[in-house]
């Protein structure tokens, strides 16, 4: 691959727009909603689904339903979905009011920590 390529597609990463906002878990037989924000939703998604088969997310109860009801347990869903305009700014704030405002109008989910 030569330099000019590489510089493009280095370019064209920093400044991809990935789906970001509140996504949830919704374990299909106890229907408990575990919910967090995300930077990536793909990636959260990802990163969840290793933890579970690795056994060992660090939520407990999320984990004891993977073990006990195996891969098809949980349906996942992006929530709401955050709107930002430049992908070199730091959305951690926005995402976490969001997060808040969501968990105060549904108090029957949990929070998962997803970063």
């Amino acid at each position: 691959m030569n330099g000019d390529r590489r510089k493009k597609l280095k370019e064209d990463y920093k400044n991809r727009m990935p789906e970001m906002g509140i996504v949830s878990f919704r374990s299909r037989h106890s229907n408990d909603v575990f919910v967090g924000i995300s930077r990536d939703t793909q990636s959260v998604y990802n990163s969840n689904l290793f933890k579970l088969k690795m056994g060992n997310h660090s939520n407990k109860k999320m984990l004891e339903l993977w073990n006990e009801y195996g891969d098809d347990a949980f349906d996942y869903k992006l929530e709401v979905k955050l709107k930002y305009d430049n992908p070199q700014d730091d959305q951690t704030r926005d995402l976490e009011d969001l997060l808040e405002l969501y968990l105060e109008e549904n108090p029957d989910v949990l929070k998962i920590d997803n970063r």
